[in-house]
């Protein structure tokens, strides 16, 4: 009786560890697919750094073997379609696919420079709207309306993009040092 309950006990301990190691293989499998697919981005997403970087000082988009740090990119056509890195963090890989017909809000992640951009992705290129949310500055979200009117011919996908450009600043992820970072540094519209 004694060595059944061991053996039992023996085959369910061997049993788990076999189930961990694959578990393991399949989360390891699944973060290196996504790894790929992060690199596959890259140059993309040097070209949306780029924008970003033409009106800041201090807070300068970099891109490196994961993505984006220091700025973010939201999809406004699929809430979960996201890249917001914020450090240099190798342990967690969060990157945004680029699907064609869709358009991304991105800017940098600190606040008093967060002029916002949007970009439309066809075909492998970007049209891009700079600095929509400061005057005298880039382009207008009136700029981006008349675009997407007249080249979005399918109007439910119309009519949700332009519900979601309306509130484009939704779709980001700021941070602020202090109080007088929570200040956007352009005559803004909007401001928050």
């Amino acid at each position: 009786m004694y060595y059944k309950t061991l053996s039992i006990i023996l085959i369910f301990i061997l049993t788990s560890c076999y189930t961990t190691k694959v578990i393991n293989q399949d989360l390891s499998s699944i973060k290196n697919q996504k790894l790929q697919d992060c690199i596959k981005n890259i140059s993309l997403i040097k070209q949306l750094s780029k924008s970003i970087n033409k009106y800041h000082t201090y807070s300068l988009a970099e891109v490196d073997s994961l993505g984006g740090i220091n700025f973010f990119i939201y999809d406004l056509l699929d809430k979960k379609n996201h890249q917001a890195n914020t450090f240099d963090d190798k342990s967690f890989i969060q990157c945004v696919e680029f699907i064609d017909n869709h358009f991304y809000h991105f800017a940098s992640i600190h606040f008093s420079e967060s002029y916002s951009n949007i970009a439309h992705y066809s075909k492998g290129k970007f049209t891009i709207f700079e600095a929509i949310n400061c005057k005298k500055l880039g382009d207008s979200l009136k700029d981006v309306i008349e675009y997407i009117e007249n080249n979005i011919a399918a109007a439910s996908i119309r009519n949700n993009l332009l519900k979601n450009l309306n509130q484009y600043r939704k779709y980001g992820k700021y941070t602020a040092f202090d109080n007088y970072d929570m200040v956007l540094s352009c005559d803004c519209d909007p401001c928050d």
